[in-house]
């Protein structure tokens, strides 16, 4: 606990520091989060070149990294003291902007802290990681970095832990190295979630609108659905968005100022934010024309090119080591292409016209059209069909989509929608044709509109999007807030107001971390059965027997269709069955019901947990290193293993490509005597039999124990 204490007080210091060079008398609100905003990019500058000082010495480990933390705390304390450099703990500024607020608003910003950030900070130090993205590559790449002890790239068979940005990746190895428990990493979201508030809050005031609407464009980001899942997640979409507000606030307050501290401010921001996800450089393209038209326009060539100069250099220092292992070993900076061994994916469009661009932006505006209402997103579904019917374009054609497309209400970390803040957007649109916004209102406006338009034009469409809209409903929010106040003050009040209720529910229905376990009962409410049902095969018999004639169970595709569309009644009818065999036991759950390790199985199954459990007993804990052969990443076991054992073990892949054979890492000798995998026909063919001691076998994992220790890789040539 020691270590995270040393991390999360240097940002402290860090803090500290900056706000006492920013003001020279007792500080605003304003340049409090200033300070703040800026201390966290200086210390993600310090995670970042941290992380690839110690990796380029072949020693990124847990130890080092806790030293490396202990090291700048104290040397950021001997500086603040031999300074006189302190915080100070008056609370006065922010009092004072506290009581001007009518009593309504007090009952606001309380019921958002009591009823919404105090629940959700329970689920970030309660639950444990358990996106499957987590566990397919976010986090299984942290630990194989660990064991490895550098960033070069190594051998796997899920290639997206090689080459999908890693900014976000930093921040969770740290603090996955200094924490007492990995539940910690979910905070990086969390405190990502509530500087993007404060960000918009900023902006808001930036464009010259008083408190209380600042408050307002606030509250409405902490109700944004996706966010709210996404605030107690380890994926990194939040953390990516928060970089593109503070370099879109920045950018504002440069160009206003023209001062050189908010330019470096800004380049940073939009650096990190890039490296963090990919998707932010279309956001932050028309800002970036916007920001780079006014600088030329308000200052020399040459002061002009600086700034130009800055940017350029900070997207070479932070990328340059990572576009260099991906060229290693893909032959391409960013991606393999279609023509490697190891393509993967190909997210990128590959028509390019208007009426592309219009069919793209209007399938990514439907995945926030649906409710739990089939005969509802059905009708939506066709609409959106005949749409591209009318445009002369295939609605699922395969050099635009990457999924096909279809209207849905799923509610997870990955697929949440934001119907209310659409219809807000819309309707601030709508109503620039009689409010009189200012200049930078209608620019700032034209920008979030061209980068969604960007963004749908360069990539595929996916069902799992919505998570990364959220820069555009970011925005969003101050948009909604500077139209709607010009309308009326009380309105937008009361539209915050039902921005929070109607969010409120998805705050309890998550289902990989429930605080209650209500998700059930919501769905018995609603009468929504699951459009595909997904069993394991110990329950197909029994449930074939009892619903045969509602699903189709001789097409698994791998799970089983609905047939036909039902009435209320009859999906309520059907929804009592299921809950009668158990469908619904697991949701049922919350995390005061799950153990830790059992909540990284969550996302899994209960089955694959119980496999897991059945095997954990046959591997040694002298062990260390287990073969892992598997599509997909190890995470769950690793950290179940780590805490049931007290202590790590090294996973390694097995049966790859030979193209990872030129890597460094690949050439690591690791020794074996258990390979962990879930493809036994694998087994039967590269492992000779008289070499297996025994094998445990199970529905979703098995458990190879060899007779002696080994060394083989079994590189194939695929």
């Amino acid at each position: 606990m020691i270590y995270f204490f040393f991390l999360t007080s240097s940002i402290f210091l860090i803090f500290s520091i900056v706000l006492n060079k920013s003001t020279q008398i007792t500080p605003t609100l304003t340049s409090i989060i200033e300070a703040w905003l800026k201390s966290l990019l200086i210390a993600t500058l310090g995670v970042f070149a941290s992380t690839e000082i110690l990796s380029a010495f072949g020693i990124l480990s847990e130890a080092s990294i806790r030293y490396c933390w202990t090291g700048i705390f104290g040397g950021l304390l001997i500086y603040c003291i031999s300074k006189r450099t302190y915080v100070s703990l008056n609370p006065s500024p922010i009092k004072e902007k506290f009581k001007q607020l009518p009593k309504s608003y007090k009952i606001l910003v309380g019921a958002v802290i009591g009823v919404y950030l105090l629940p959700l900070l329970s689920l970030v130090l309660l639950a444990a990681p358990n996106n499957i993205d987590s566990i397919n590559y976010h986090l299984t790449r942290i630990i194989s970095w660990l064991q490895f002890q550098n960033l070069y790239h190594y051998p796997t068979l899920h290639i997206q832990q090689l080459y999908h940005n890693i900014l976000g990746e930093y921040w969770q190895l740290h603090f996955l190295s200094v924490s007492p428990s990995d539940s910690l990493v979910n905070f990086i979201q969390f405190t990502a979630m509530c500087s993007s508030a404060l960000t918009v809050g900023l902006i808001v005031r930036h464009l010259g609108y008083k408190h209380k609407v600042q408050i307002l464009s606030s509250i409405l980001l902490v109700s944004l659905p996706v966010g709210i899942f996404e605030s107690t997640s380890t994926q990194i979409d939040y953390l990516a968005c928060f970089y593109f507000l503070v370099f879109v606030y920045f950018g504002l307050l440069y160009i206003q100022k023209l001062q050189l501290k908010d330019a470096t401010f800004m380049m940073l921001a939009l650096v990190f934010g890039c490296f963090t996800k990919y998707t932010i450089f279309f956001f932050a393209l028309p800002f970036c024309i916007w920001f780079g038209v006014r600088i030329i326009m308000s200052q020399s060539l040459i002061k002009s090119g600086l700034v130009l100069g800055m940017i350029i250099t900070g997207y070479c220092i932070v990328f340059t080591p990572f576009f260099i292992r991906n060229y290693q070993l893909f032959e391409h900076p960013v991606h393999p292409p279609v023509s490697h061994v190891l393509h993967a994916e190909n997210l990128a469009t590959e028509k390019h016209s208007i009426k592309f661009t219009l069919g793209n932006t209007i399938k990514n505006f439907s995945l926030h059209l649906g409710l739990p209402n089939e005969q509802h997103n059905t009708a939506v579904s066709n609409l959106v069909s005949k749409f591209h019917q009318l445009l002369g374009v295939n609605v699922n054609d395969a050099q635009l989509s990457a999924d096909k497309f279809q209207v849905r209400f799923v509610v997870t970390e990955d697929t949440v929608s934001n119907l209310y803040l659409l219809i807000l957007i819309i309707g601030s649109l709508i109503s620039y044709v009689w409010i009189k916004p200012s200049r930078n209102e209608v620019i700032l406006f034209a920008c979030m509109i061209s980068g969604f338009l960007l963004f749908c034009s360069s990539l595929k469409f996916q069902l799992w999007s919505t998570r990364t809209h959220m820069p555009f409903f970011a925005l969003g929010c101050v948009i909604i807030s500077v139209a709607i106040d010009k309308i009326s003050s009380k309105l937008l009040y009361n539209l915050t107001w039902i921005g929070l209720i109607t969010s409120f529910p998805f705050l309890l229905l998550n289902p990989n971390k429930s605080l209650v376990s209500v998700r059930s009962v919501v769905k018995y409410v609603l009468a929504y059965p699951p459009n595909f049902l997904c069993l394991e095969e110990k329950q197909i018999p029994i449930y074939r027997k009892k619903i045969e004639d509602i699903y189709d169970f001789n097409n698994p595709i791998p799970c089983y269709k609905l047939q036909k569309q039902l009435s209320y009644w009859e999906r309520m009818k059907l929804v009592s069955k299921l809950d009668k065999l158990g469908y619904y036991d697991g949701e049922k759950q919350s995390v005061f019901d799950l153990s830790h390790h059992e909540q990284y199985f969550k996302v899994t199954g209960e089955q694959s947990y119980r496999d897991f459990m059945a095997i954990y007993p046959h591997i040694s804990k002298q062990e260390q290193s287990i073969a892992y052969k598997s599509g997909l990443g190890y995470y769950h076991y690793w950290a179940t293993y780590k805490t049931l054992a007290k202590k790590s073990i090294d996973f390694h892949y097995i049966g790859y490509s030979k193209a990872f054979q030129k890597l460094e890492n690949e050439k690591k000798a690791f020794e074996y005597t258990s390979i962990l995998t879930n493809d036994m026909n694998w087994i039967r063919k590269n492992i000779p039999q008289d070499s297996i001691a025994y094998v445990i076998s199970r529905p979703t994992i098995c458990l190879v124990k060899l007779k002696k220790p080994s060394t083989n890789k079994y590189v194939s040539f695929y």
